[in-house]
């Protein structure tokens, strides 16, 4: 967390120095707010389920088995 904030600001920095001269400041503005859109429609997309939401929810068993083989690699789960 503490990393993220700090290169987050960073690279804010790096952008809006970046952004303002070609685009001016509502530049800023705009990809400030469709960049967290986009990450968000992203993550929804890309991030399996919590294993304990797929156990109450009764998904199937290979679902949750697959994904607990990537948590750990060299368990066996059933």
């Amino acid at each position: 967390m503490f990393c993220g904030f700090s290169c987050g600001l960073a690279v804010g920095g790096a952008a809006s120095a970046w952004l303002i001269p070609h685009f001016g400041w509502p530049s800023v503005l705009m990809a400030g707010g469709v960049g967290p859109i986009v990450l968000t429609a992203l993550l929804v997309l890309l991030l399996p389920e919590s294993v304990q939401f797929m156990v109450a929810r009764r998904r199937s068993d290979e679902r949750v088995a697959r994904i607990l083989k990537r948590i750990a690699p060299r368990r066996c789960f059933r």
